[in-house]
C-alpha cells in the first residue's frame, strides 16, 4: 500500500486532472469555469459528467477526445466533406421506442452538441452510428422513406419503431458500406493488443541495455551507505542516457562500456566500504572503553562508600 505521502500526492494528481478536464469542457461548452475551492474531487467530476452530456458523450470519452486518445464508445472518423454519418440517437424523455434517424458530414461529438440544446429536456445518446462512404444525407432520406409510416411526425425525424428494426432497414439501405461502432471499437482493440505487443517485444529487446543501466545506478547510490563519506556520490556517466535513433540497434558496445564503469564503481565503493567499516570499529572501541571506564569508576565508588 502506498505510503500517506504519496497517497496524498496521487489524490493532489487526480484533483489536478479532474479541474483540467473541467477547463477543458468549460471551453468546449462555452460554459464559465467554476471555483471549487474546498470542494472536494467528487463534486468536479460530478460537474464535468453534466458538461459531458451535453457534448453527448461521458467525462470519460471526453478525457480521451482531449488526450488525443480515440474514445471506445464513439467510432473513429475521417472526414473529408462526401462521407459521414447516419445515426441513431434517443433521449430518456422520449417515450418507449422513439428515436431520431438522421445524419450529418461532421463529427458525432460535434453534431450531438447541437442537437443537445438548450430546449432539450435530457441529453440525446449514441444509440448506434454507422459511418459510411457515400453521401450520407441521400442514405437519411431513404431511410426515412423506407420508414415513412412509423414517422411520428413529418416535419421531424422521430420514429416510434423498435431499435432493432430501424437498425435491420439502416444496414439494408446502407447495404453493407458502413462501418459500425462495434466494428470500430473491435478495430481500436485490435490497433491496441497490436501496439502492446510491440511495445513488449520492444522493452524485451531493450531489457539487457535496461539491466545494465540499473546495476550502474545500483552502483552509484551503494555509496549513500557509506556514513560520513568524504567521497561524494559520483556524478552519473554520459553515456547512462545514451539513446540511438537506429530501432533495430542493440546497444552491445554500451552495455559493455557501462558494466566497466559500474565494476570500477563496485571496486571504490569495496574501497570506502573497508575504510568506513575500519574506522567506525575504532571508535566503537574507544566508545566502549570509554563507557567500561565510567562504570569501573562509579563501582569503585559504590564500594568505598
Amino acid at each position: 500500500m502506498p505510503s500517506s505521502s504519496a497517497q496524498k500526492a496521487i489524490q493532489r494528481m487526480k484533483l489536478e486532472s479532474a479541474m483540467d478536464l473541467h477547463r477543458h469542457l468549460c471551453q468546449k461548452t462555452s460554459t464559465p469555469v467554476m471555483e471549487f475551492h474546498g470542494k472536494t474531487r467528487k463534486s468536479i467530476e460530478k460537474e464535468n459528467e453534466r458538461l459531458a452530456a451535453q457534448l453527448g458523450t461521458t467525462a470519460k470519452d471526453a478525457r480521451d477526445i482531449q488526450m488525443g486518445r480515440a474514445p471506445a464508445s464513439l467510432p473513429i472518423e475521417t472526414l473529408n466533406g462526401t462521407n459521414g454519418y447516419v445515426y441513431l440517437v434517443r433521449s430518456s424523455s422520449h417515450a418507449k421506442d422513439i428515436y431520431k434517424i438522421g445524419a450529418t458530414n461532421k463529427t458525432m461529438q460535434e453534431r450531438l452538441k447541437g442537437l443537445n440544446n438548450t430546449s432539450t429536456i435530457t441529453p440525446f445518446r449514441v444509440q448506434e452510428a454507422f459511418f459510411v462512404e457515400s453521401d450520407p444525407f441521400e442514405l437519411e432520406r431513404r431511410i426515412h422513406a423506407e420508414l415513412a409510416k412509423y414517422r411520428v411526425n413529418k416535419q421531424r425525424e422521430f420514429f416510434k419503431y423498435p431499435k432493432s428494426k430501424i437498425l435491420d432497414v439502416i444496414k439494408t439501405v446502407c447495404e453493407g458500406g458502413y462501418t459500425s461502432r462495434e466494428q470500430f471499437k473491435q478495430a481500436r482493440e485490435e490497433s491496441l493488443a497490436l501496439h502492446k505487443e510491440k511495445q513488449r517485444f520492444e522493452a524485451e529487446r531493450l531489457r539487457p541495455w535496461s539491466e545494465a543501466k540499473s546495476r550502474y545506478s545500483t552502483a552509484i547510490h551503494q555509496f549513500d551507505y557509506i556514513h560520513n563519506n568524504p567521497k561524494p556520490r559520483p556524478d552519473y556517466d554520459p553515456l547512462y542516457n545514451y539513446t540511438s535513433n537506429d530501432p533495430a540497434y542493440t546497444y552491445e558496445a554500451e552495455i559493455s562500456l557501462l558494466d566497466q564503469l559500474t565494476a570500477q564503481l563496485k571496486a571504490d565503493y569495496k574501497i570506502e566500504h573497508a575504510e568506513y567499516v575500519k574506522r567506525n570499529r575504532r571508535e566503537r572501541t574507544k566508545f566502549n572503553t570509554i563507557v567500561g571506564a565510567v562504570v569501573l569508576f562509579v563501582i569503585g565508588l559504590v564500594i568505598v562508600r
